[in-house]
C-alpha cells in the first residue's frame, strides 16, 4: 500500500497537532508545581478572604450548652445523610446514636430489620456479636419490641 506525499504531510500534520495537544494539557498542569512564594501567597490570601465554612478543631466542646447543640445538629445530619443514602443507593442502612445523657436516637431503612442488619454484619465481618445462648434473649428482644410497637401504633390508631 503505497501513501501518497499529500497524505503523510496529512499525518505528519495531525501527529504533530496531538503531540501540541498534550503538551498544552501538560503545561496546563505545570504553573501549580512553579509558582513563586509571593505568588503562593496571594493564593492562599484569596483562599483566606472566600466566604464558606470555617474549619473547625476536632476536640470535645469544654461549654455544655455549645456541646448539646452541636450535637444536636451533627445527629440529625448524620440521620438525613442515613435516609439519603437508602432512597439514593437502595442501601441497608442501621444506625444507633447514644447521647452521653444515655438517650438512644436510632434509623433503621424501612425495608429493613436491625436484626437481621447485625446478623448481616456478624457474618460479613466474623465478629461475634453474640453467641448461642445469648440467642434466647435476641428473640425476647426482637418479640417484645414488636410487640411495644404494636402497642404504641394501636394505641396511636385508638385516639383518632
Amino acid at each position: 500500500m503505497l501513501i501518497s506525499k499529500p497524505e503523510i504531510e496529512c499525518l505528519k500534520l495531525l501527529v504533530f497537532l496531538s503531540w501540541l495537544l498534550s503538551l498544552n494539557l501538560i503545561l496546563c498542569s505545570i504553573p501549580h508545581h512553579f509558582t513563586t512564594k509571593k505568588h503562593q501567597s496571594k493564593e492562599v490570601e484569596r483562599e483566606k478572604s472566600k466566604m464558606g465554612r470555617g474549619k473547625i478543631e476536632i476536640k470535645r466542646i469544654e461549654n455544655s450548652s455549645n456541646r448539646q447543640v452541636t450535637y444536636s445538629k451533627r445527629r440529625n445530619g448524620i440521620m438525613k445523610k442515613a435516609k439519603e443514602i437508602t432512597v439514593l443507593c437502595d442501601a441497608k442502612v442501621s444506625l444507633i446514636i447514644f447521647a452521653s445523657s444515655g438517650k438512644m436516637h436510632e434509623y433503621c431503612s424501612p425495608s429493613t430489620k436491625l436484626i437481621d442488619i447485625l446478623d448481616q454484619y456478624q457474618k460479613t465481618s466474623g465478629k461475634k456479636l453474640w453467641d448461642a445462648k445469648h440467642e434466647i434473649y435476641k428473640w425476647n428482644v426482637i418479640s417484645s419490641s414488636c410487640l411495644l410497637k404494636k402497642k404504641t401504633r394501636s394505641s396511636k390508631l385508638s385516639k383518632f
